[in-house]
């Protein structure tokens, strides 16, 4: 299987297809930017080796750092095609992309069945050329694998008539967390935490207007938030407007990935307030699944896919409603048994559903039966 994606050009993503080749015999090869510019810096994707029993392709690409509008080296794709004849393309582009469009005729040309991932749940205002290509796209991938429920609804206003299954695209290594159920004694601190990129669209500004409200009621919390970004410095100023003290807040700042399960170690509670905007809606959010994993309980706006990951109407709030989250947060402060089943729940969802076994089990029969169908 040759799977193209610029999200593996970081080694920590590549697990589920290592695992994959460990319980299921399937060769995988991975197409992936030499580097890649994102909001982090430049990614490199390292030396082009086999690693877990998954091979690396590292190729120059063309509009670096753009997700819907670069390209990779075609002469080096088609190159792959031809070289390593897959049973199967698995690209993990967005509709729109010029990459999916781009692997999906390279793909075609080579007469190799396609599978395209997609995250994409705003129907946005496209170019001629993007709708032209969107459409070629999706009339020639033999199966979608949409990452949330309003990605798959969009495929199909697209035009997108195949198969379609909903999966997520990453889970969680559980064996990188604690997985221990919490419990709560009552008149402890409530550790609050949020953990994401401190910008608008996140709703940090919220979080911060329920826990000021709640300890305005003398209730125990205090509240960590991981994470940097350009809002930090207005977010810092309503902290002082709000009149919480310095150290109701703790500003963790960045933390590398492997140091997340430490982090999300030391709080009580994980909170994802995410507020949609003109270009941008919550598609997934990975802090939940990696909190759960932790035992915590998770509260999530009403924002996007949240809902559908949270899976429990009773720890999701209604959108841009501060008192709403600070009504949720009240009761896991003061109802010890509420709080355990929350914690409860978490653990049991993402075995179930969000575990990395999942991810990398539940699409097989997908990949299989769309290489035994052929291209059209």
């Amino acid at each position: 299987m040759l799977v193209v994606g610029h999200a593996y050009v970081l080694g920590v993503n590549r697990q589920k297809f290592e695992l994959l080749a460990s319980r299921h015999a399937v060769q995988c090869i991975l197409l992936v930017p030499r580097r890649w510019r994102s909001e982090w810096g430049i990614l490199d994707a390292g030396s082009e080796d086999v690693s877990g029993g998954v091979r690396v392709v590292a190729s120059p690409v063309l509009l670096n750092g753009h997700p819907g509008g670069f390209l990779y080296s075609p002469l080096k794709a088609w190159r792959i095609l031809r070289r390593t004849r897959p049973d199967l393309v698995h690209v993990e582009q967005e509709l729109y992309s010029l990459a999916a469009f781009e692997m999906t005729v390279l793909a075609r040309r080579a007469r190799v069945p396609v599978v395209l991932f997609a995250w994409e749940n705003l129907d946005r205002e496209l170019s001629w050329l993007r709708r032209k290509t969107r459409r070629f796209t999706l009339s020639h991938v033999d199966t979608l694998v949409a990452g949330n429920e309003a990605a798959a609804d969009l495929a199909t206003r697209a035009g997108f008539r195949g198969r379609t299954e909903i999966l997520p695209q990453m889970g969680v290594d559980l064996t990188r967390f604690s997985g221990r159920e919490r419990r709560r004694d009552p008149g402890a601190v409530l550790r609050v935490g949020f953990a994401g990129r401190l910008v608008a669209g996140k709703g940090v500004d919220l979080l911060l207007e329920a826990c000021a409200a709640l300890m305005d009621e003398g209730l125990p919390l205090r509240l960590t938030v991981i994470g940097s970004g350009p809002a930090s410095p207005q977010l810092a100023a309503l902290q002082s407007r709000l009149g919480m003290d310095p150290g109701d807040v703790d500003w963790v700042g960045s933390v590398p990935h492997d140091e997340v399960p430490a982090a999300l170690a030391s709080l009580d509670v994980i909170v994802l307030p995410s507020r949609s905007e003109v270009d941008w809606e919550e598609q997934f959010g990975r802090v939940l699944i990696e909190a759960m994993a932790e035992g915590l309980p998770v509260v999530g706006s009403s924002s996007g896919e949240i809902p559908n990951v949270i899976g429990r109407s009773d720890l999701v709030f209604r959108e841009d409603d501060a008192m709403d989250l600070a009504r949720i947060l009240r009761r896991l402060t003061k109802e010890p048994a509420f709080y355990g089943e929350a914690s409860r729940s978490s653990l049991d969802r993402v075995r179930s559903r969000f575990s990395l076994e999942h991810i990398v089990d539940a699409p097989r029969e997908v990949w299989l039966d769309t290489a035994a169908c052929g291209c059209d």
